[in-house]
């Protein structure tokens, strides 16, 4: 439930913080893959978004709100920055176990689409248009090394922001399982719009309501542990399958 420390003007300051959070990735996302792909604003723009996810939340966890923590002093500087989430259970070994589970999970599900018929042929379809579609965005030549990036360094930024800025701020505004919710959902919309550029509208509704599940997933995993530890593994292991697998359906495309 919402904090009783959280009145008026701070549920203001964390609104103020926290709607602009939820909703920019997807604007700059539309413009980059929509409205302006390819164009130096787009460009420009969809890198600054990265810049944000890391910044936004220093900014506002060492000028906006400072939040009160007893245990800070055993925190390093950016965690510090981040809502304080008091876990049920903390164990950094068993939220790792658990978050590699679930990965594990997803990529065995992404892979059996890819094999079992009929999801297989629909898959394989898609090939041309996201080989494609990499070309246009300059990511064909530099594919593993940005896929490096993507699995290892995008995915703990995400979790450091989607799950330890935004849901982190909303749990003190919402209630809890609001919170969740609303977390996931945010991470997912974007992902509609990214997914869109790949494969078919319905395609895309589809893998995104999977985005928000790993998302929902996720917090529930920051939420008992007390720590990102878990779910960045997690995340980690669904990405390297996504592009292990989007690297398959290019390379067959060619052929």
């Amino acid at each position: 439930m919402t904090s009783p420390s959280d009145t008026h003007p701070s549920r203001l300051r964390r609104w103020a913080v926290t709607l602009p959070a939820m909703t920019l990735p997807l604007a700059i996302s539309y413009i980059y893959f929509v409205w302006m792909p390819g164009s130096i604003i787009g460009k420009t723009a969809y890198g600054g978004i990265k810049m944000w996810l890391l910044v936004w939340p220093i900014i506002v966890g060492l000028w906006i709100i400072r939040e009160n923590r007893s245990s800070k002093s055993r925190m390093n500087w950016l965690t510090r920055c981040l809502p304080e989430v008091p876990a049920s259970g903390p164990n950094r070994k068993r939220t790792v176990v658990i978050g590699a589970a679930f990965g594990l999970a997803v990529a065995a599900l992404a892979v059996l689409l890819l094999i079992i018929p009929p999801a297989s042929d629909v898959m394989h379809s898609f090939g041309p248009q996201i080989r494609q579609r990499v070309d246009d965005f300059g990511g064909l030549k530099y594919y593993f090394a940005l896929g490096a990036f993507i699995c290892v360094l995008h995915s703990a930024l995400e979790e450091f922001y989607w799950r330890g800025f935004v849901f982190g701020h909303l749990r003190h505004l919402v209630p809890t399982w609001a919170a969740h919710v609303l977390a996931a959902l945010a991470f997912a919309a974007h992902h509609v719009i990214v997914l869109n550029t790949f494969f078919t509208p319905g395609i895309a509704w589809i893998f995104s309501l999977g985005v928000a599940l790993g998302g929902l997933m996720w917090s529930f995993l920051y939420q008992r542990h007390g720590t990102l530890l878990g779910a960045w593994v997690s995340h980690l292991i669904a990405d390297v399958a996504i592009i292990a697998i989007g690297w398959h359906l290019i390379t067959t495309s060619a052929h």
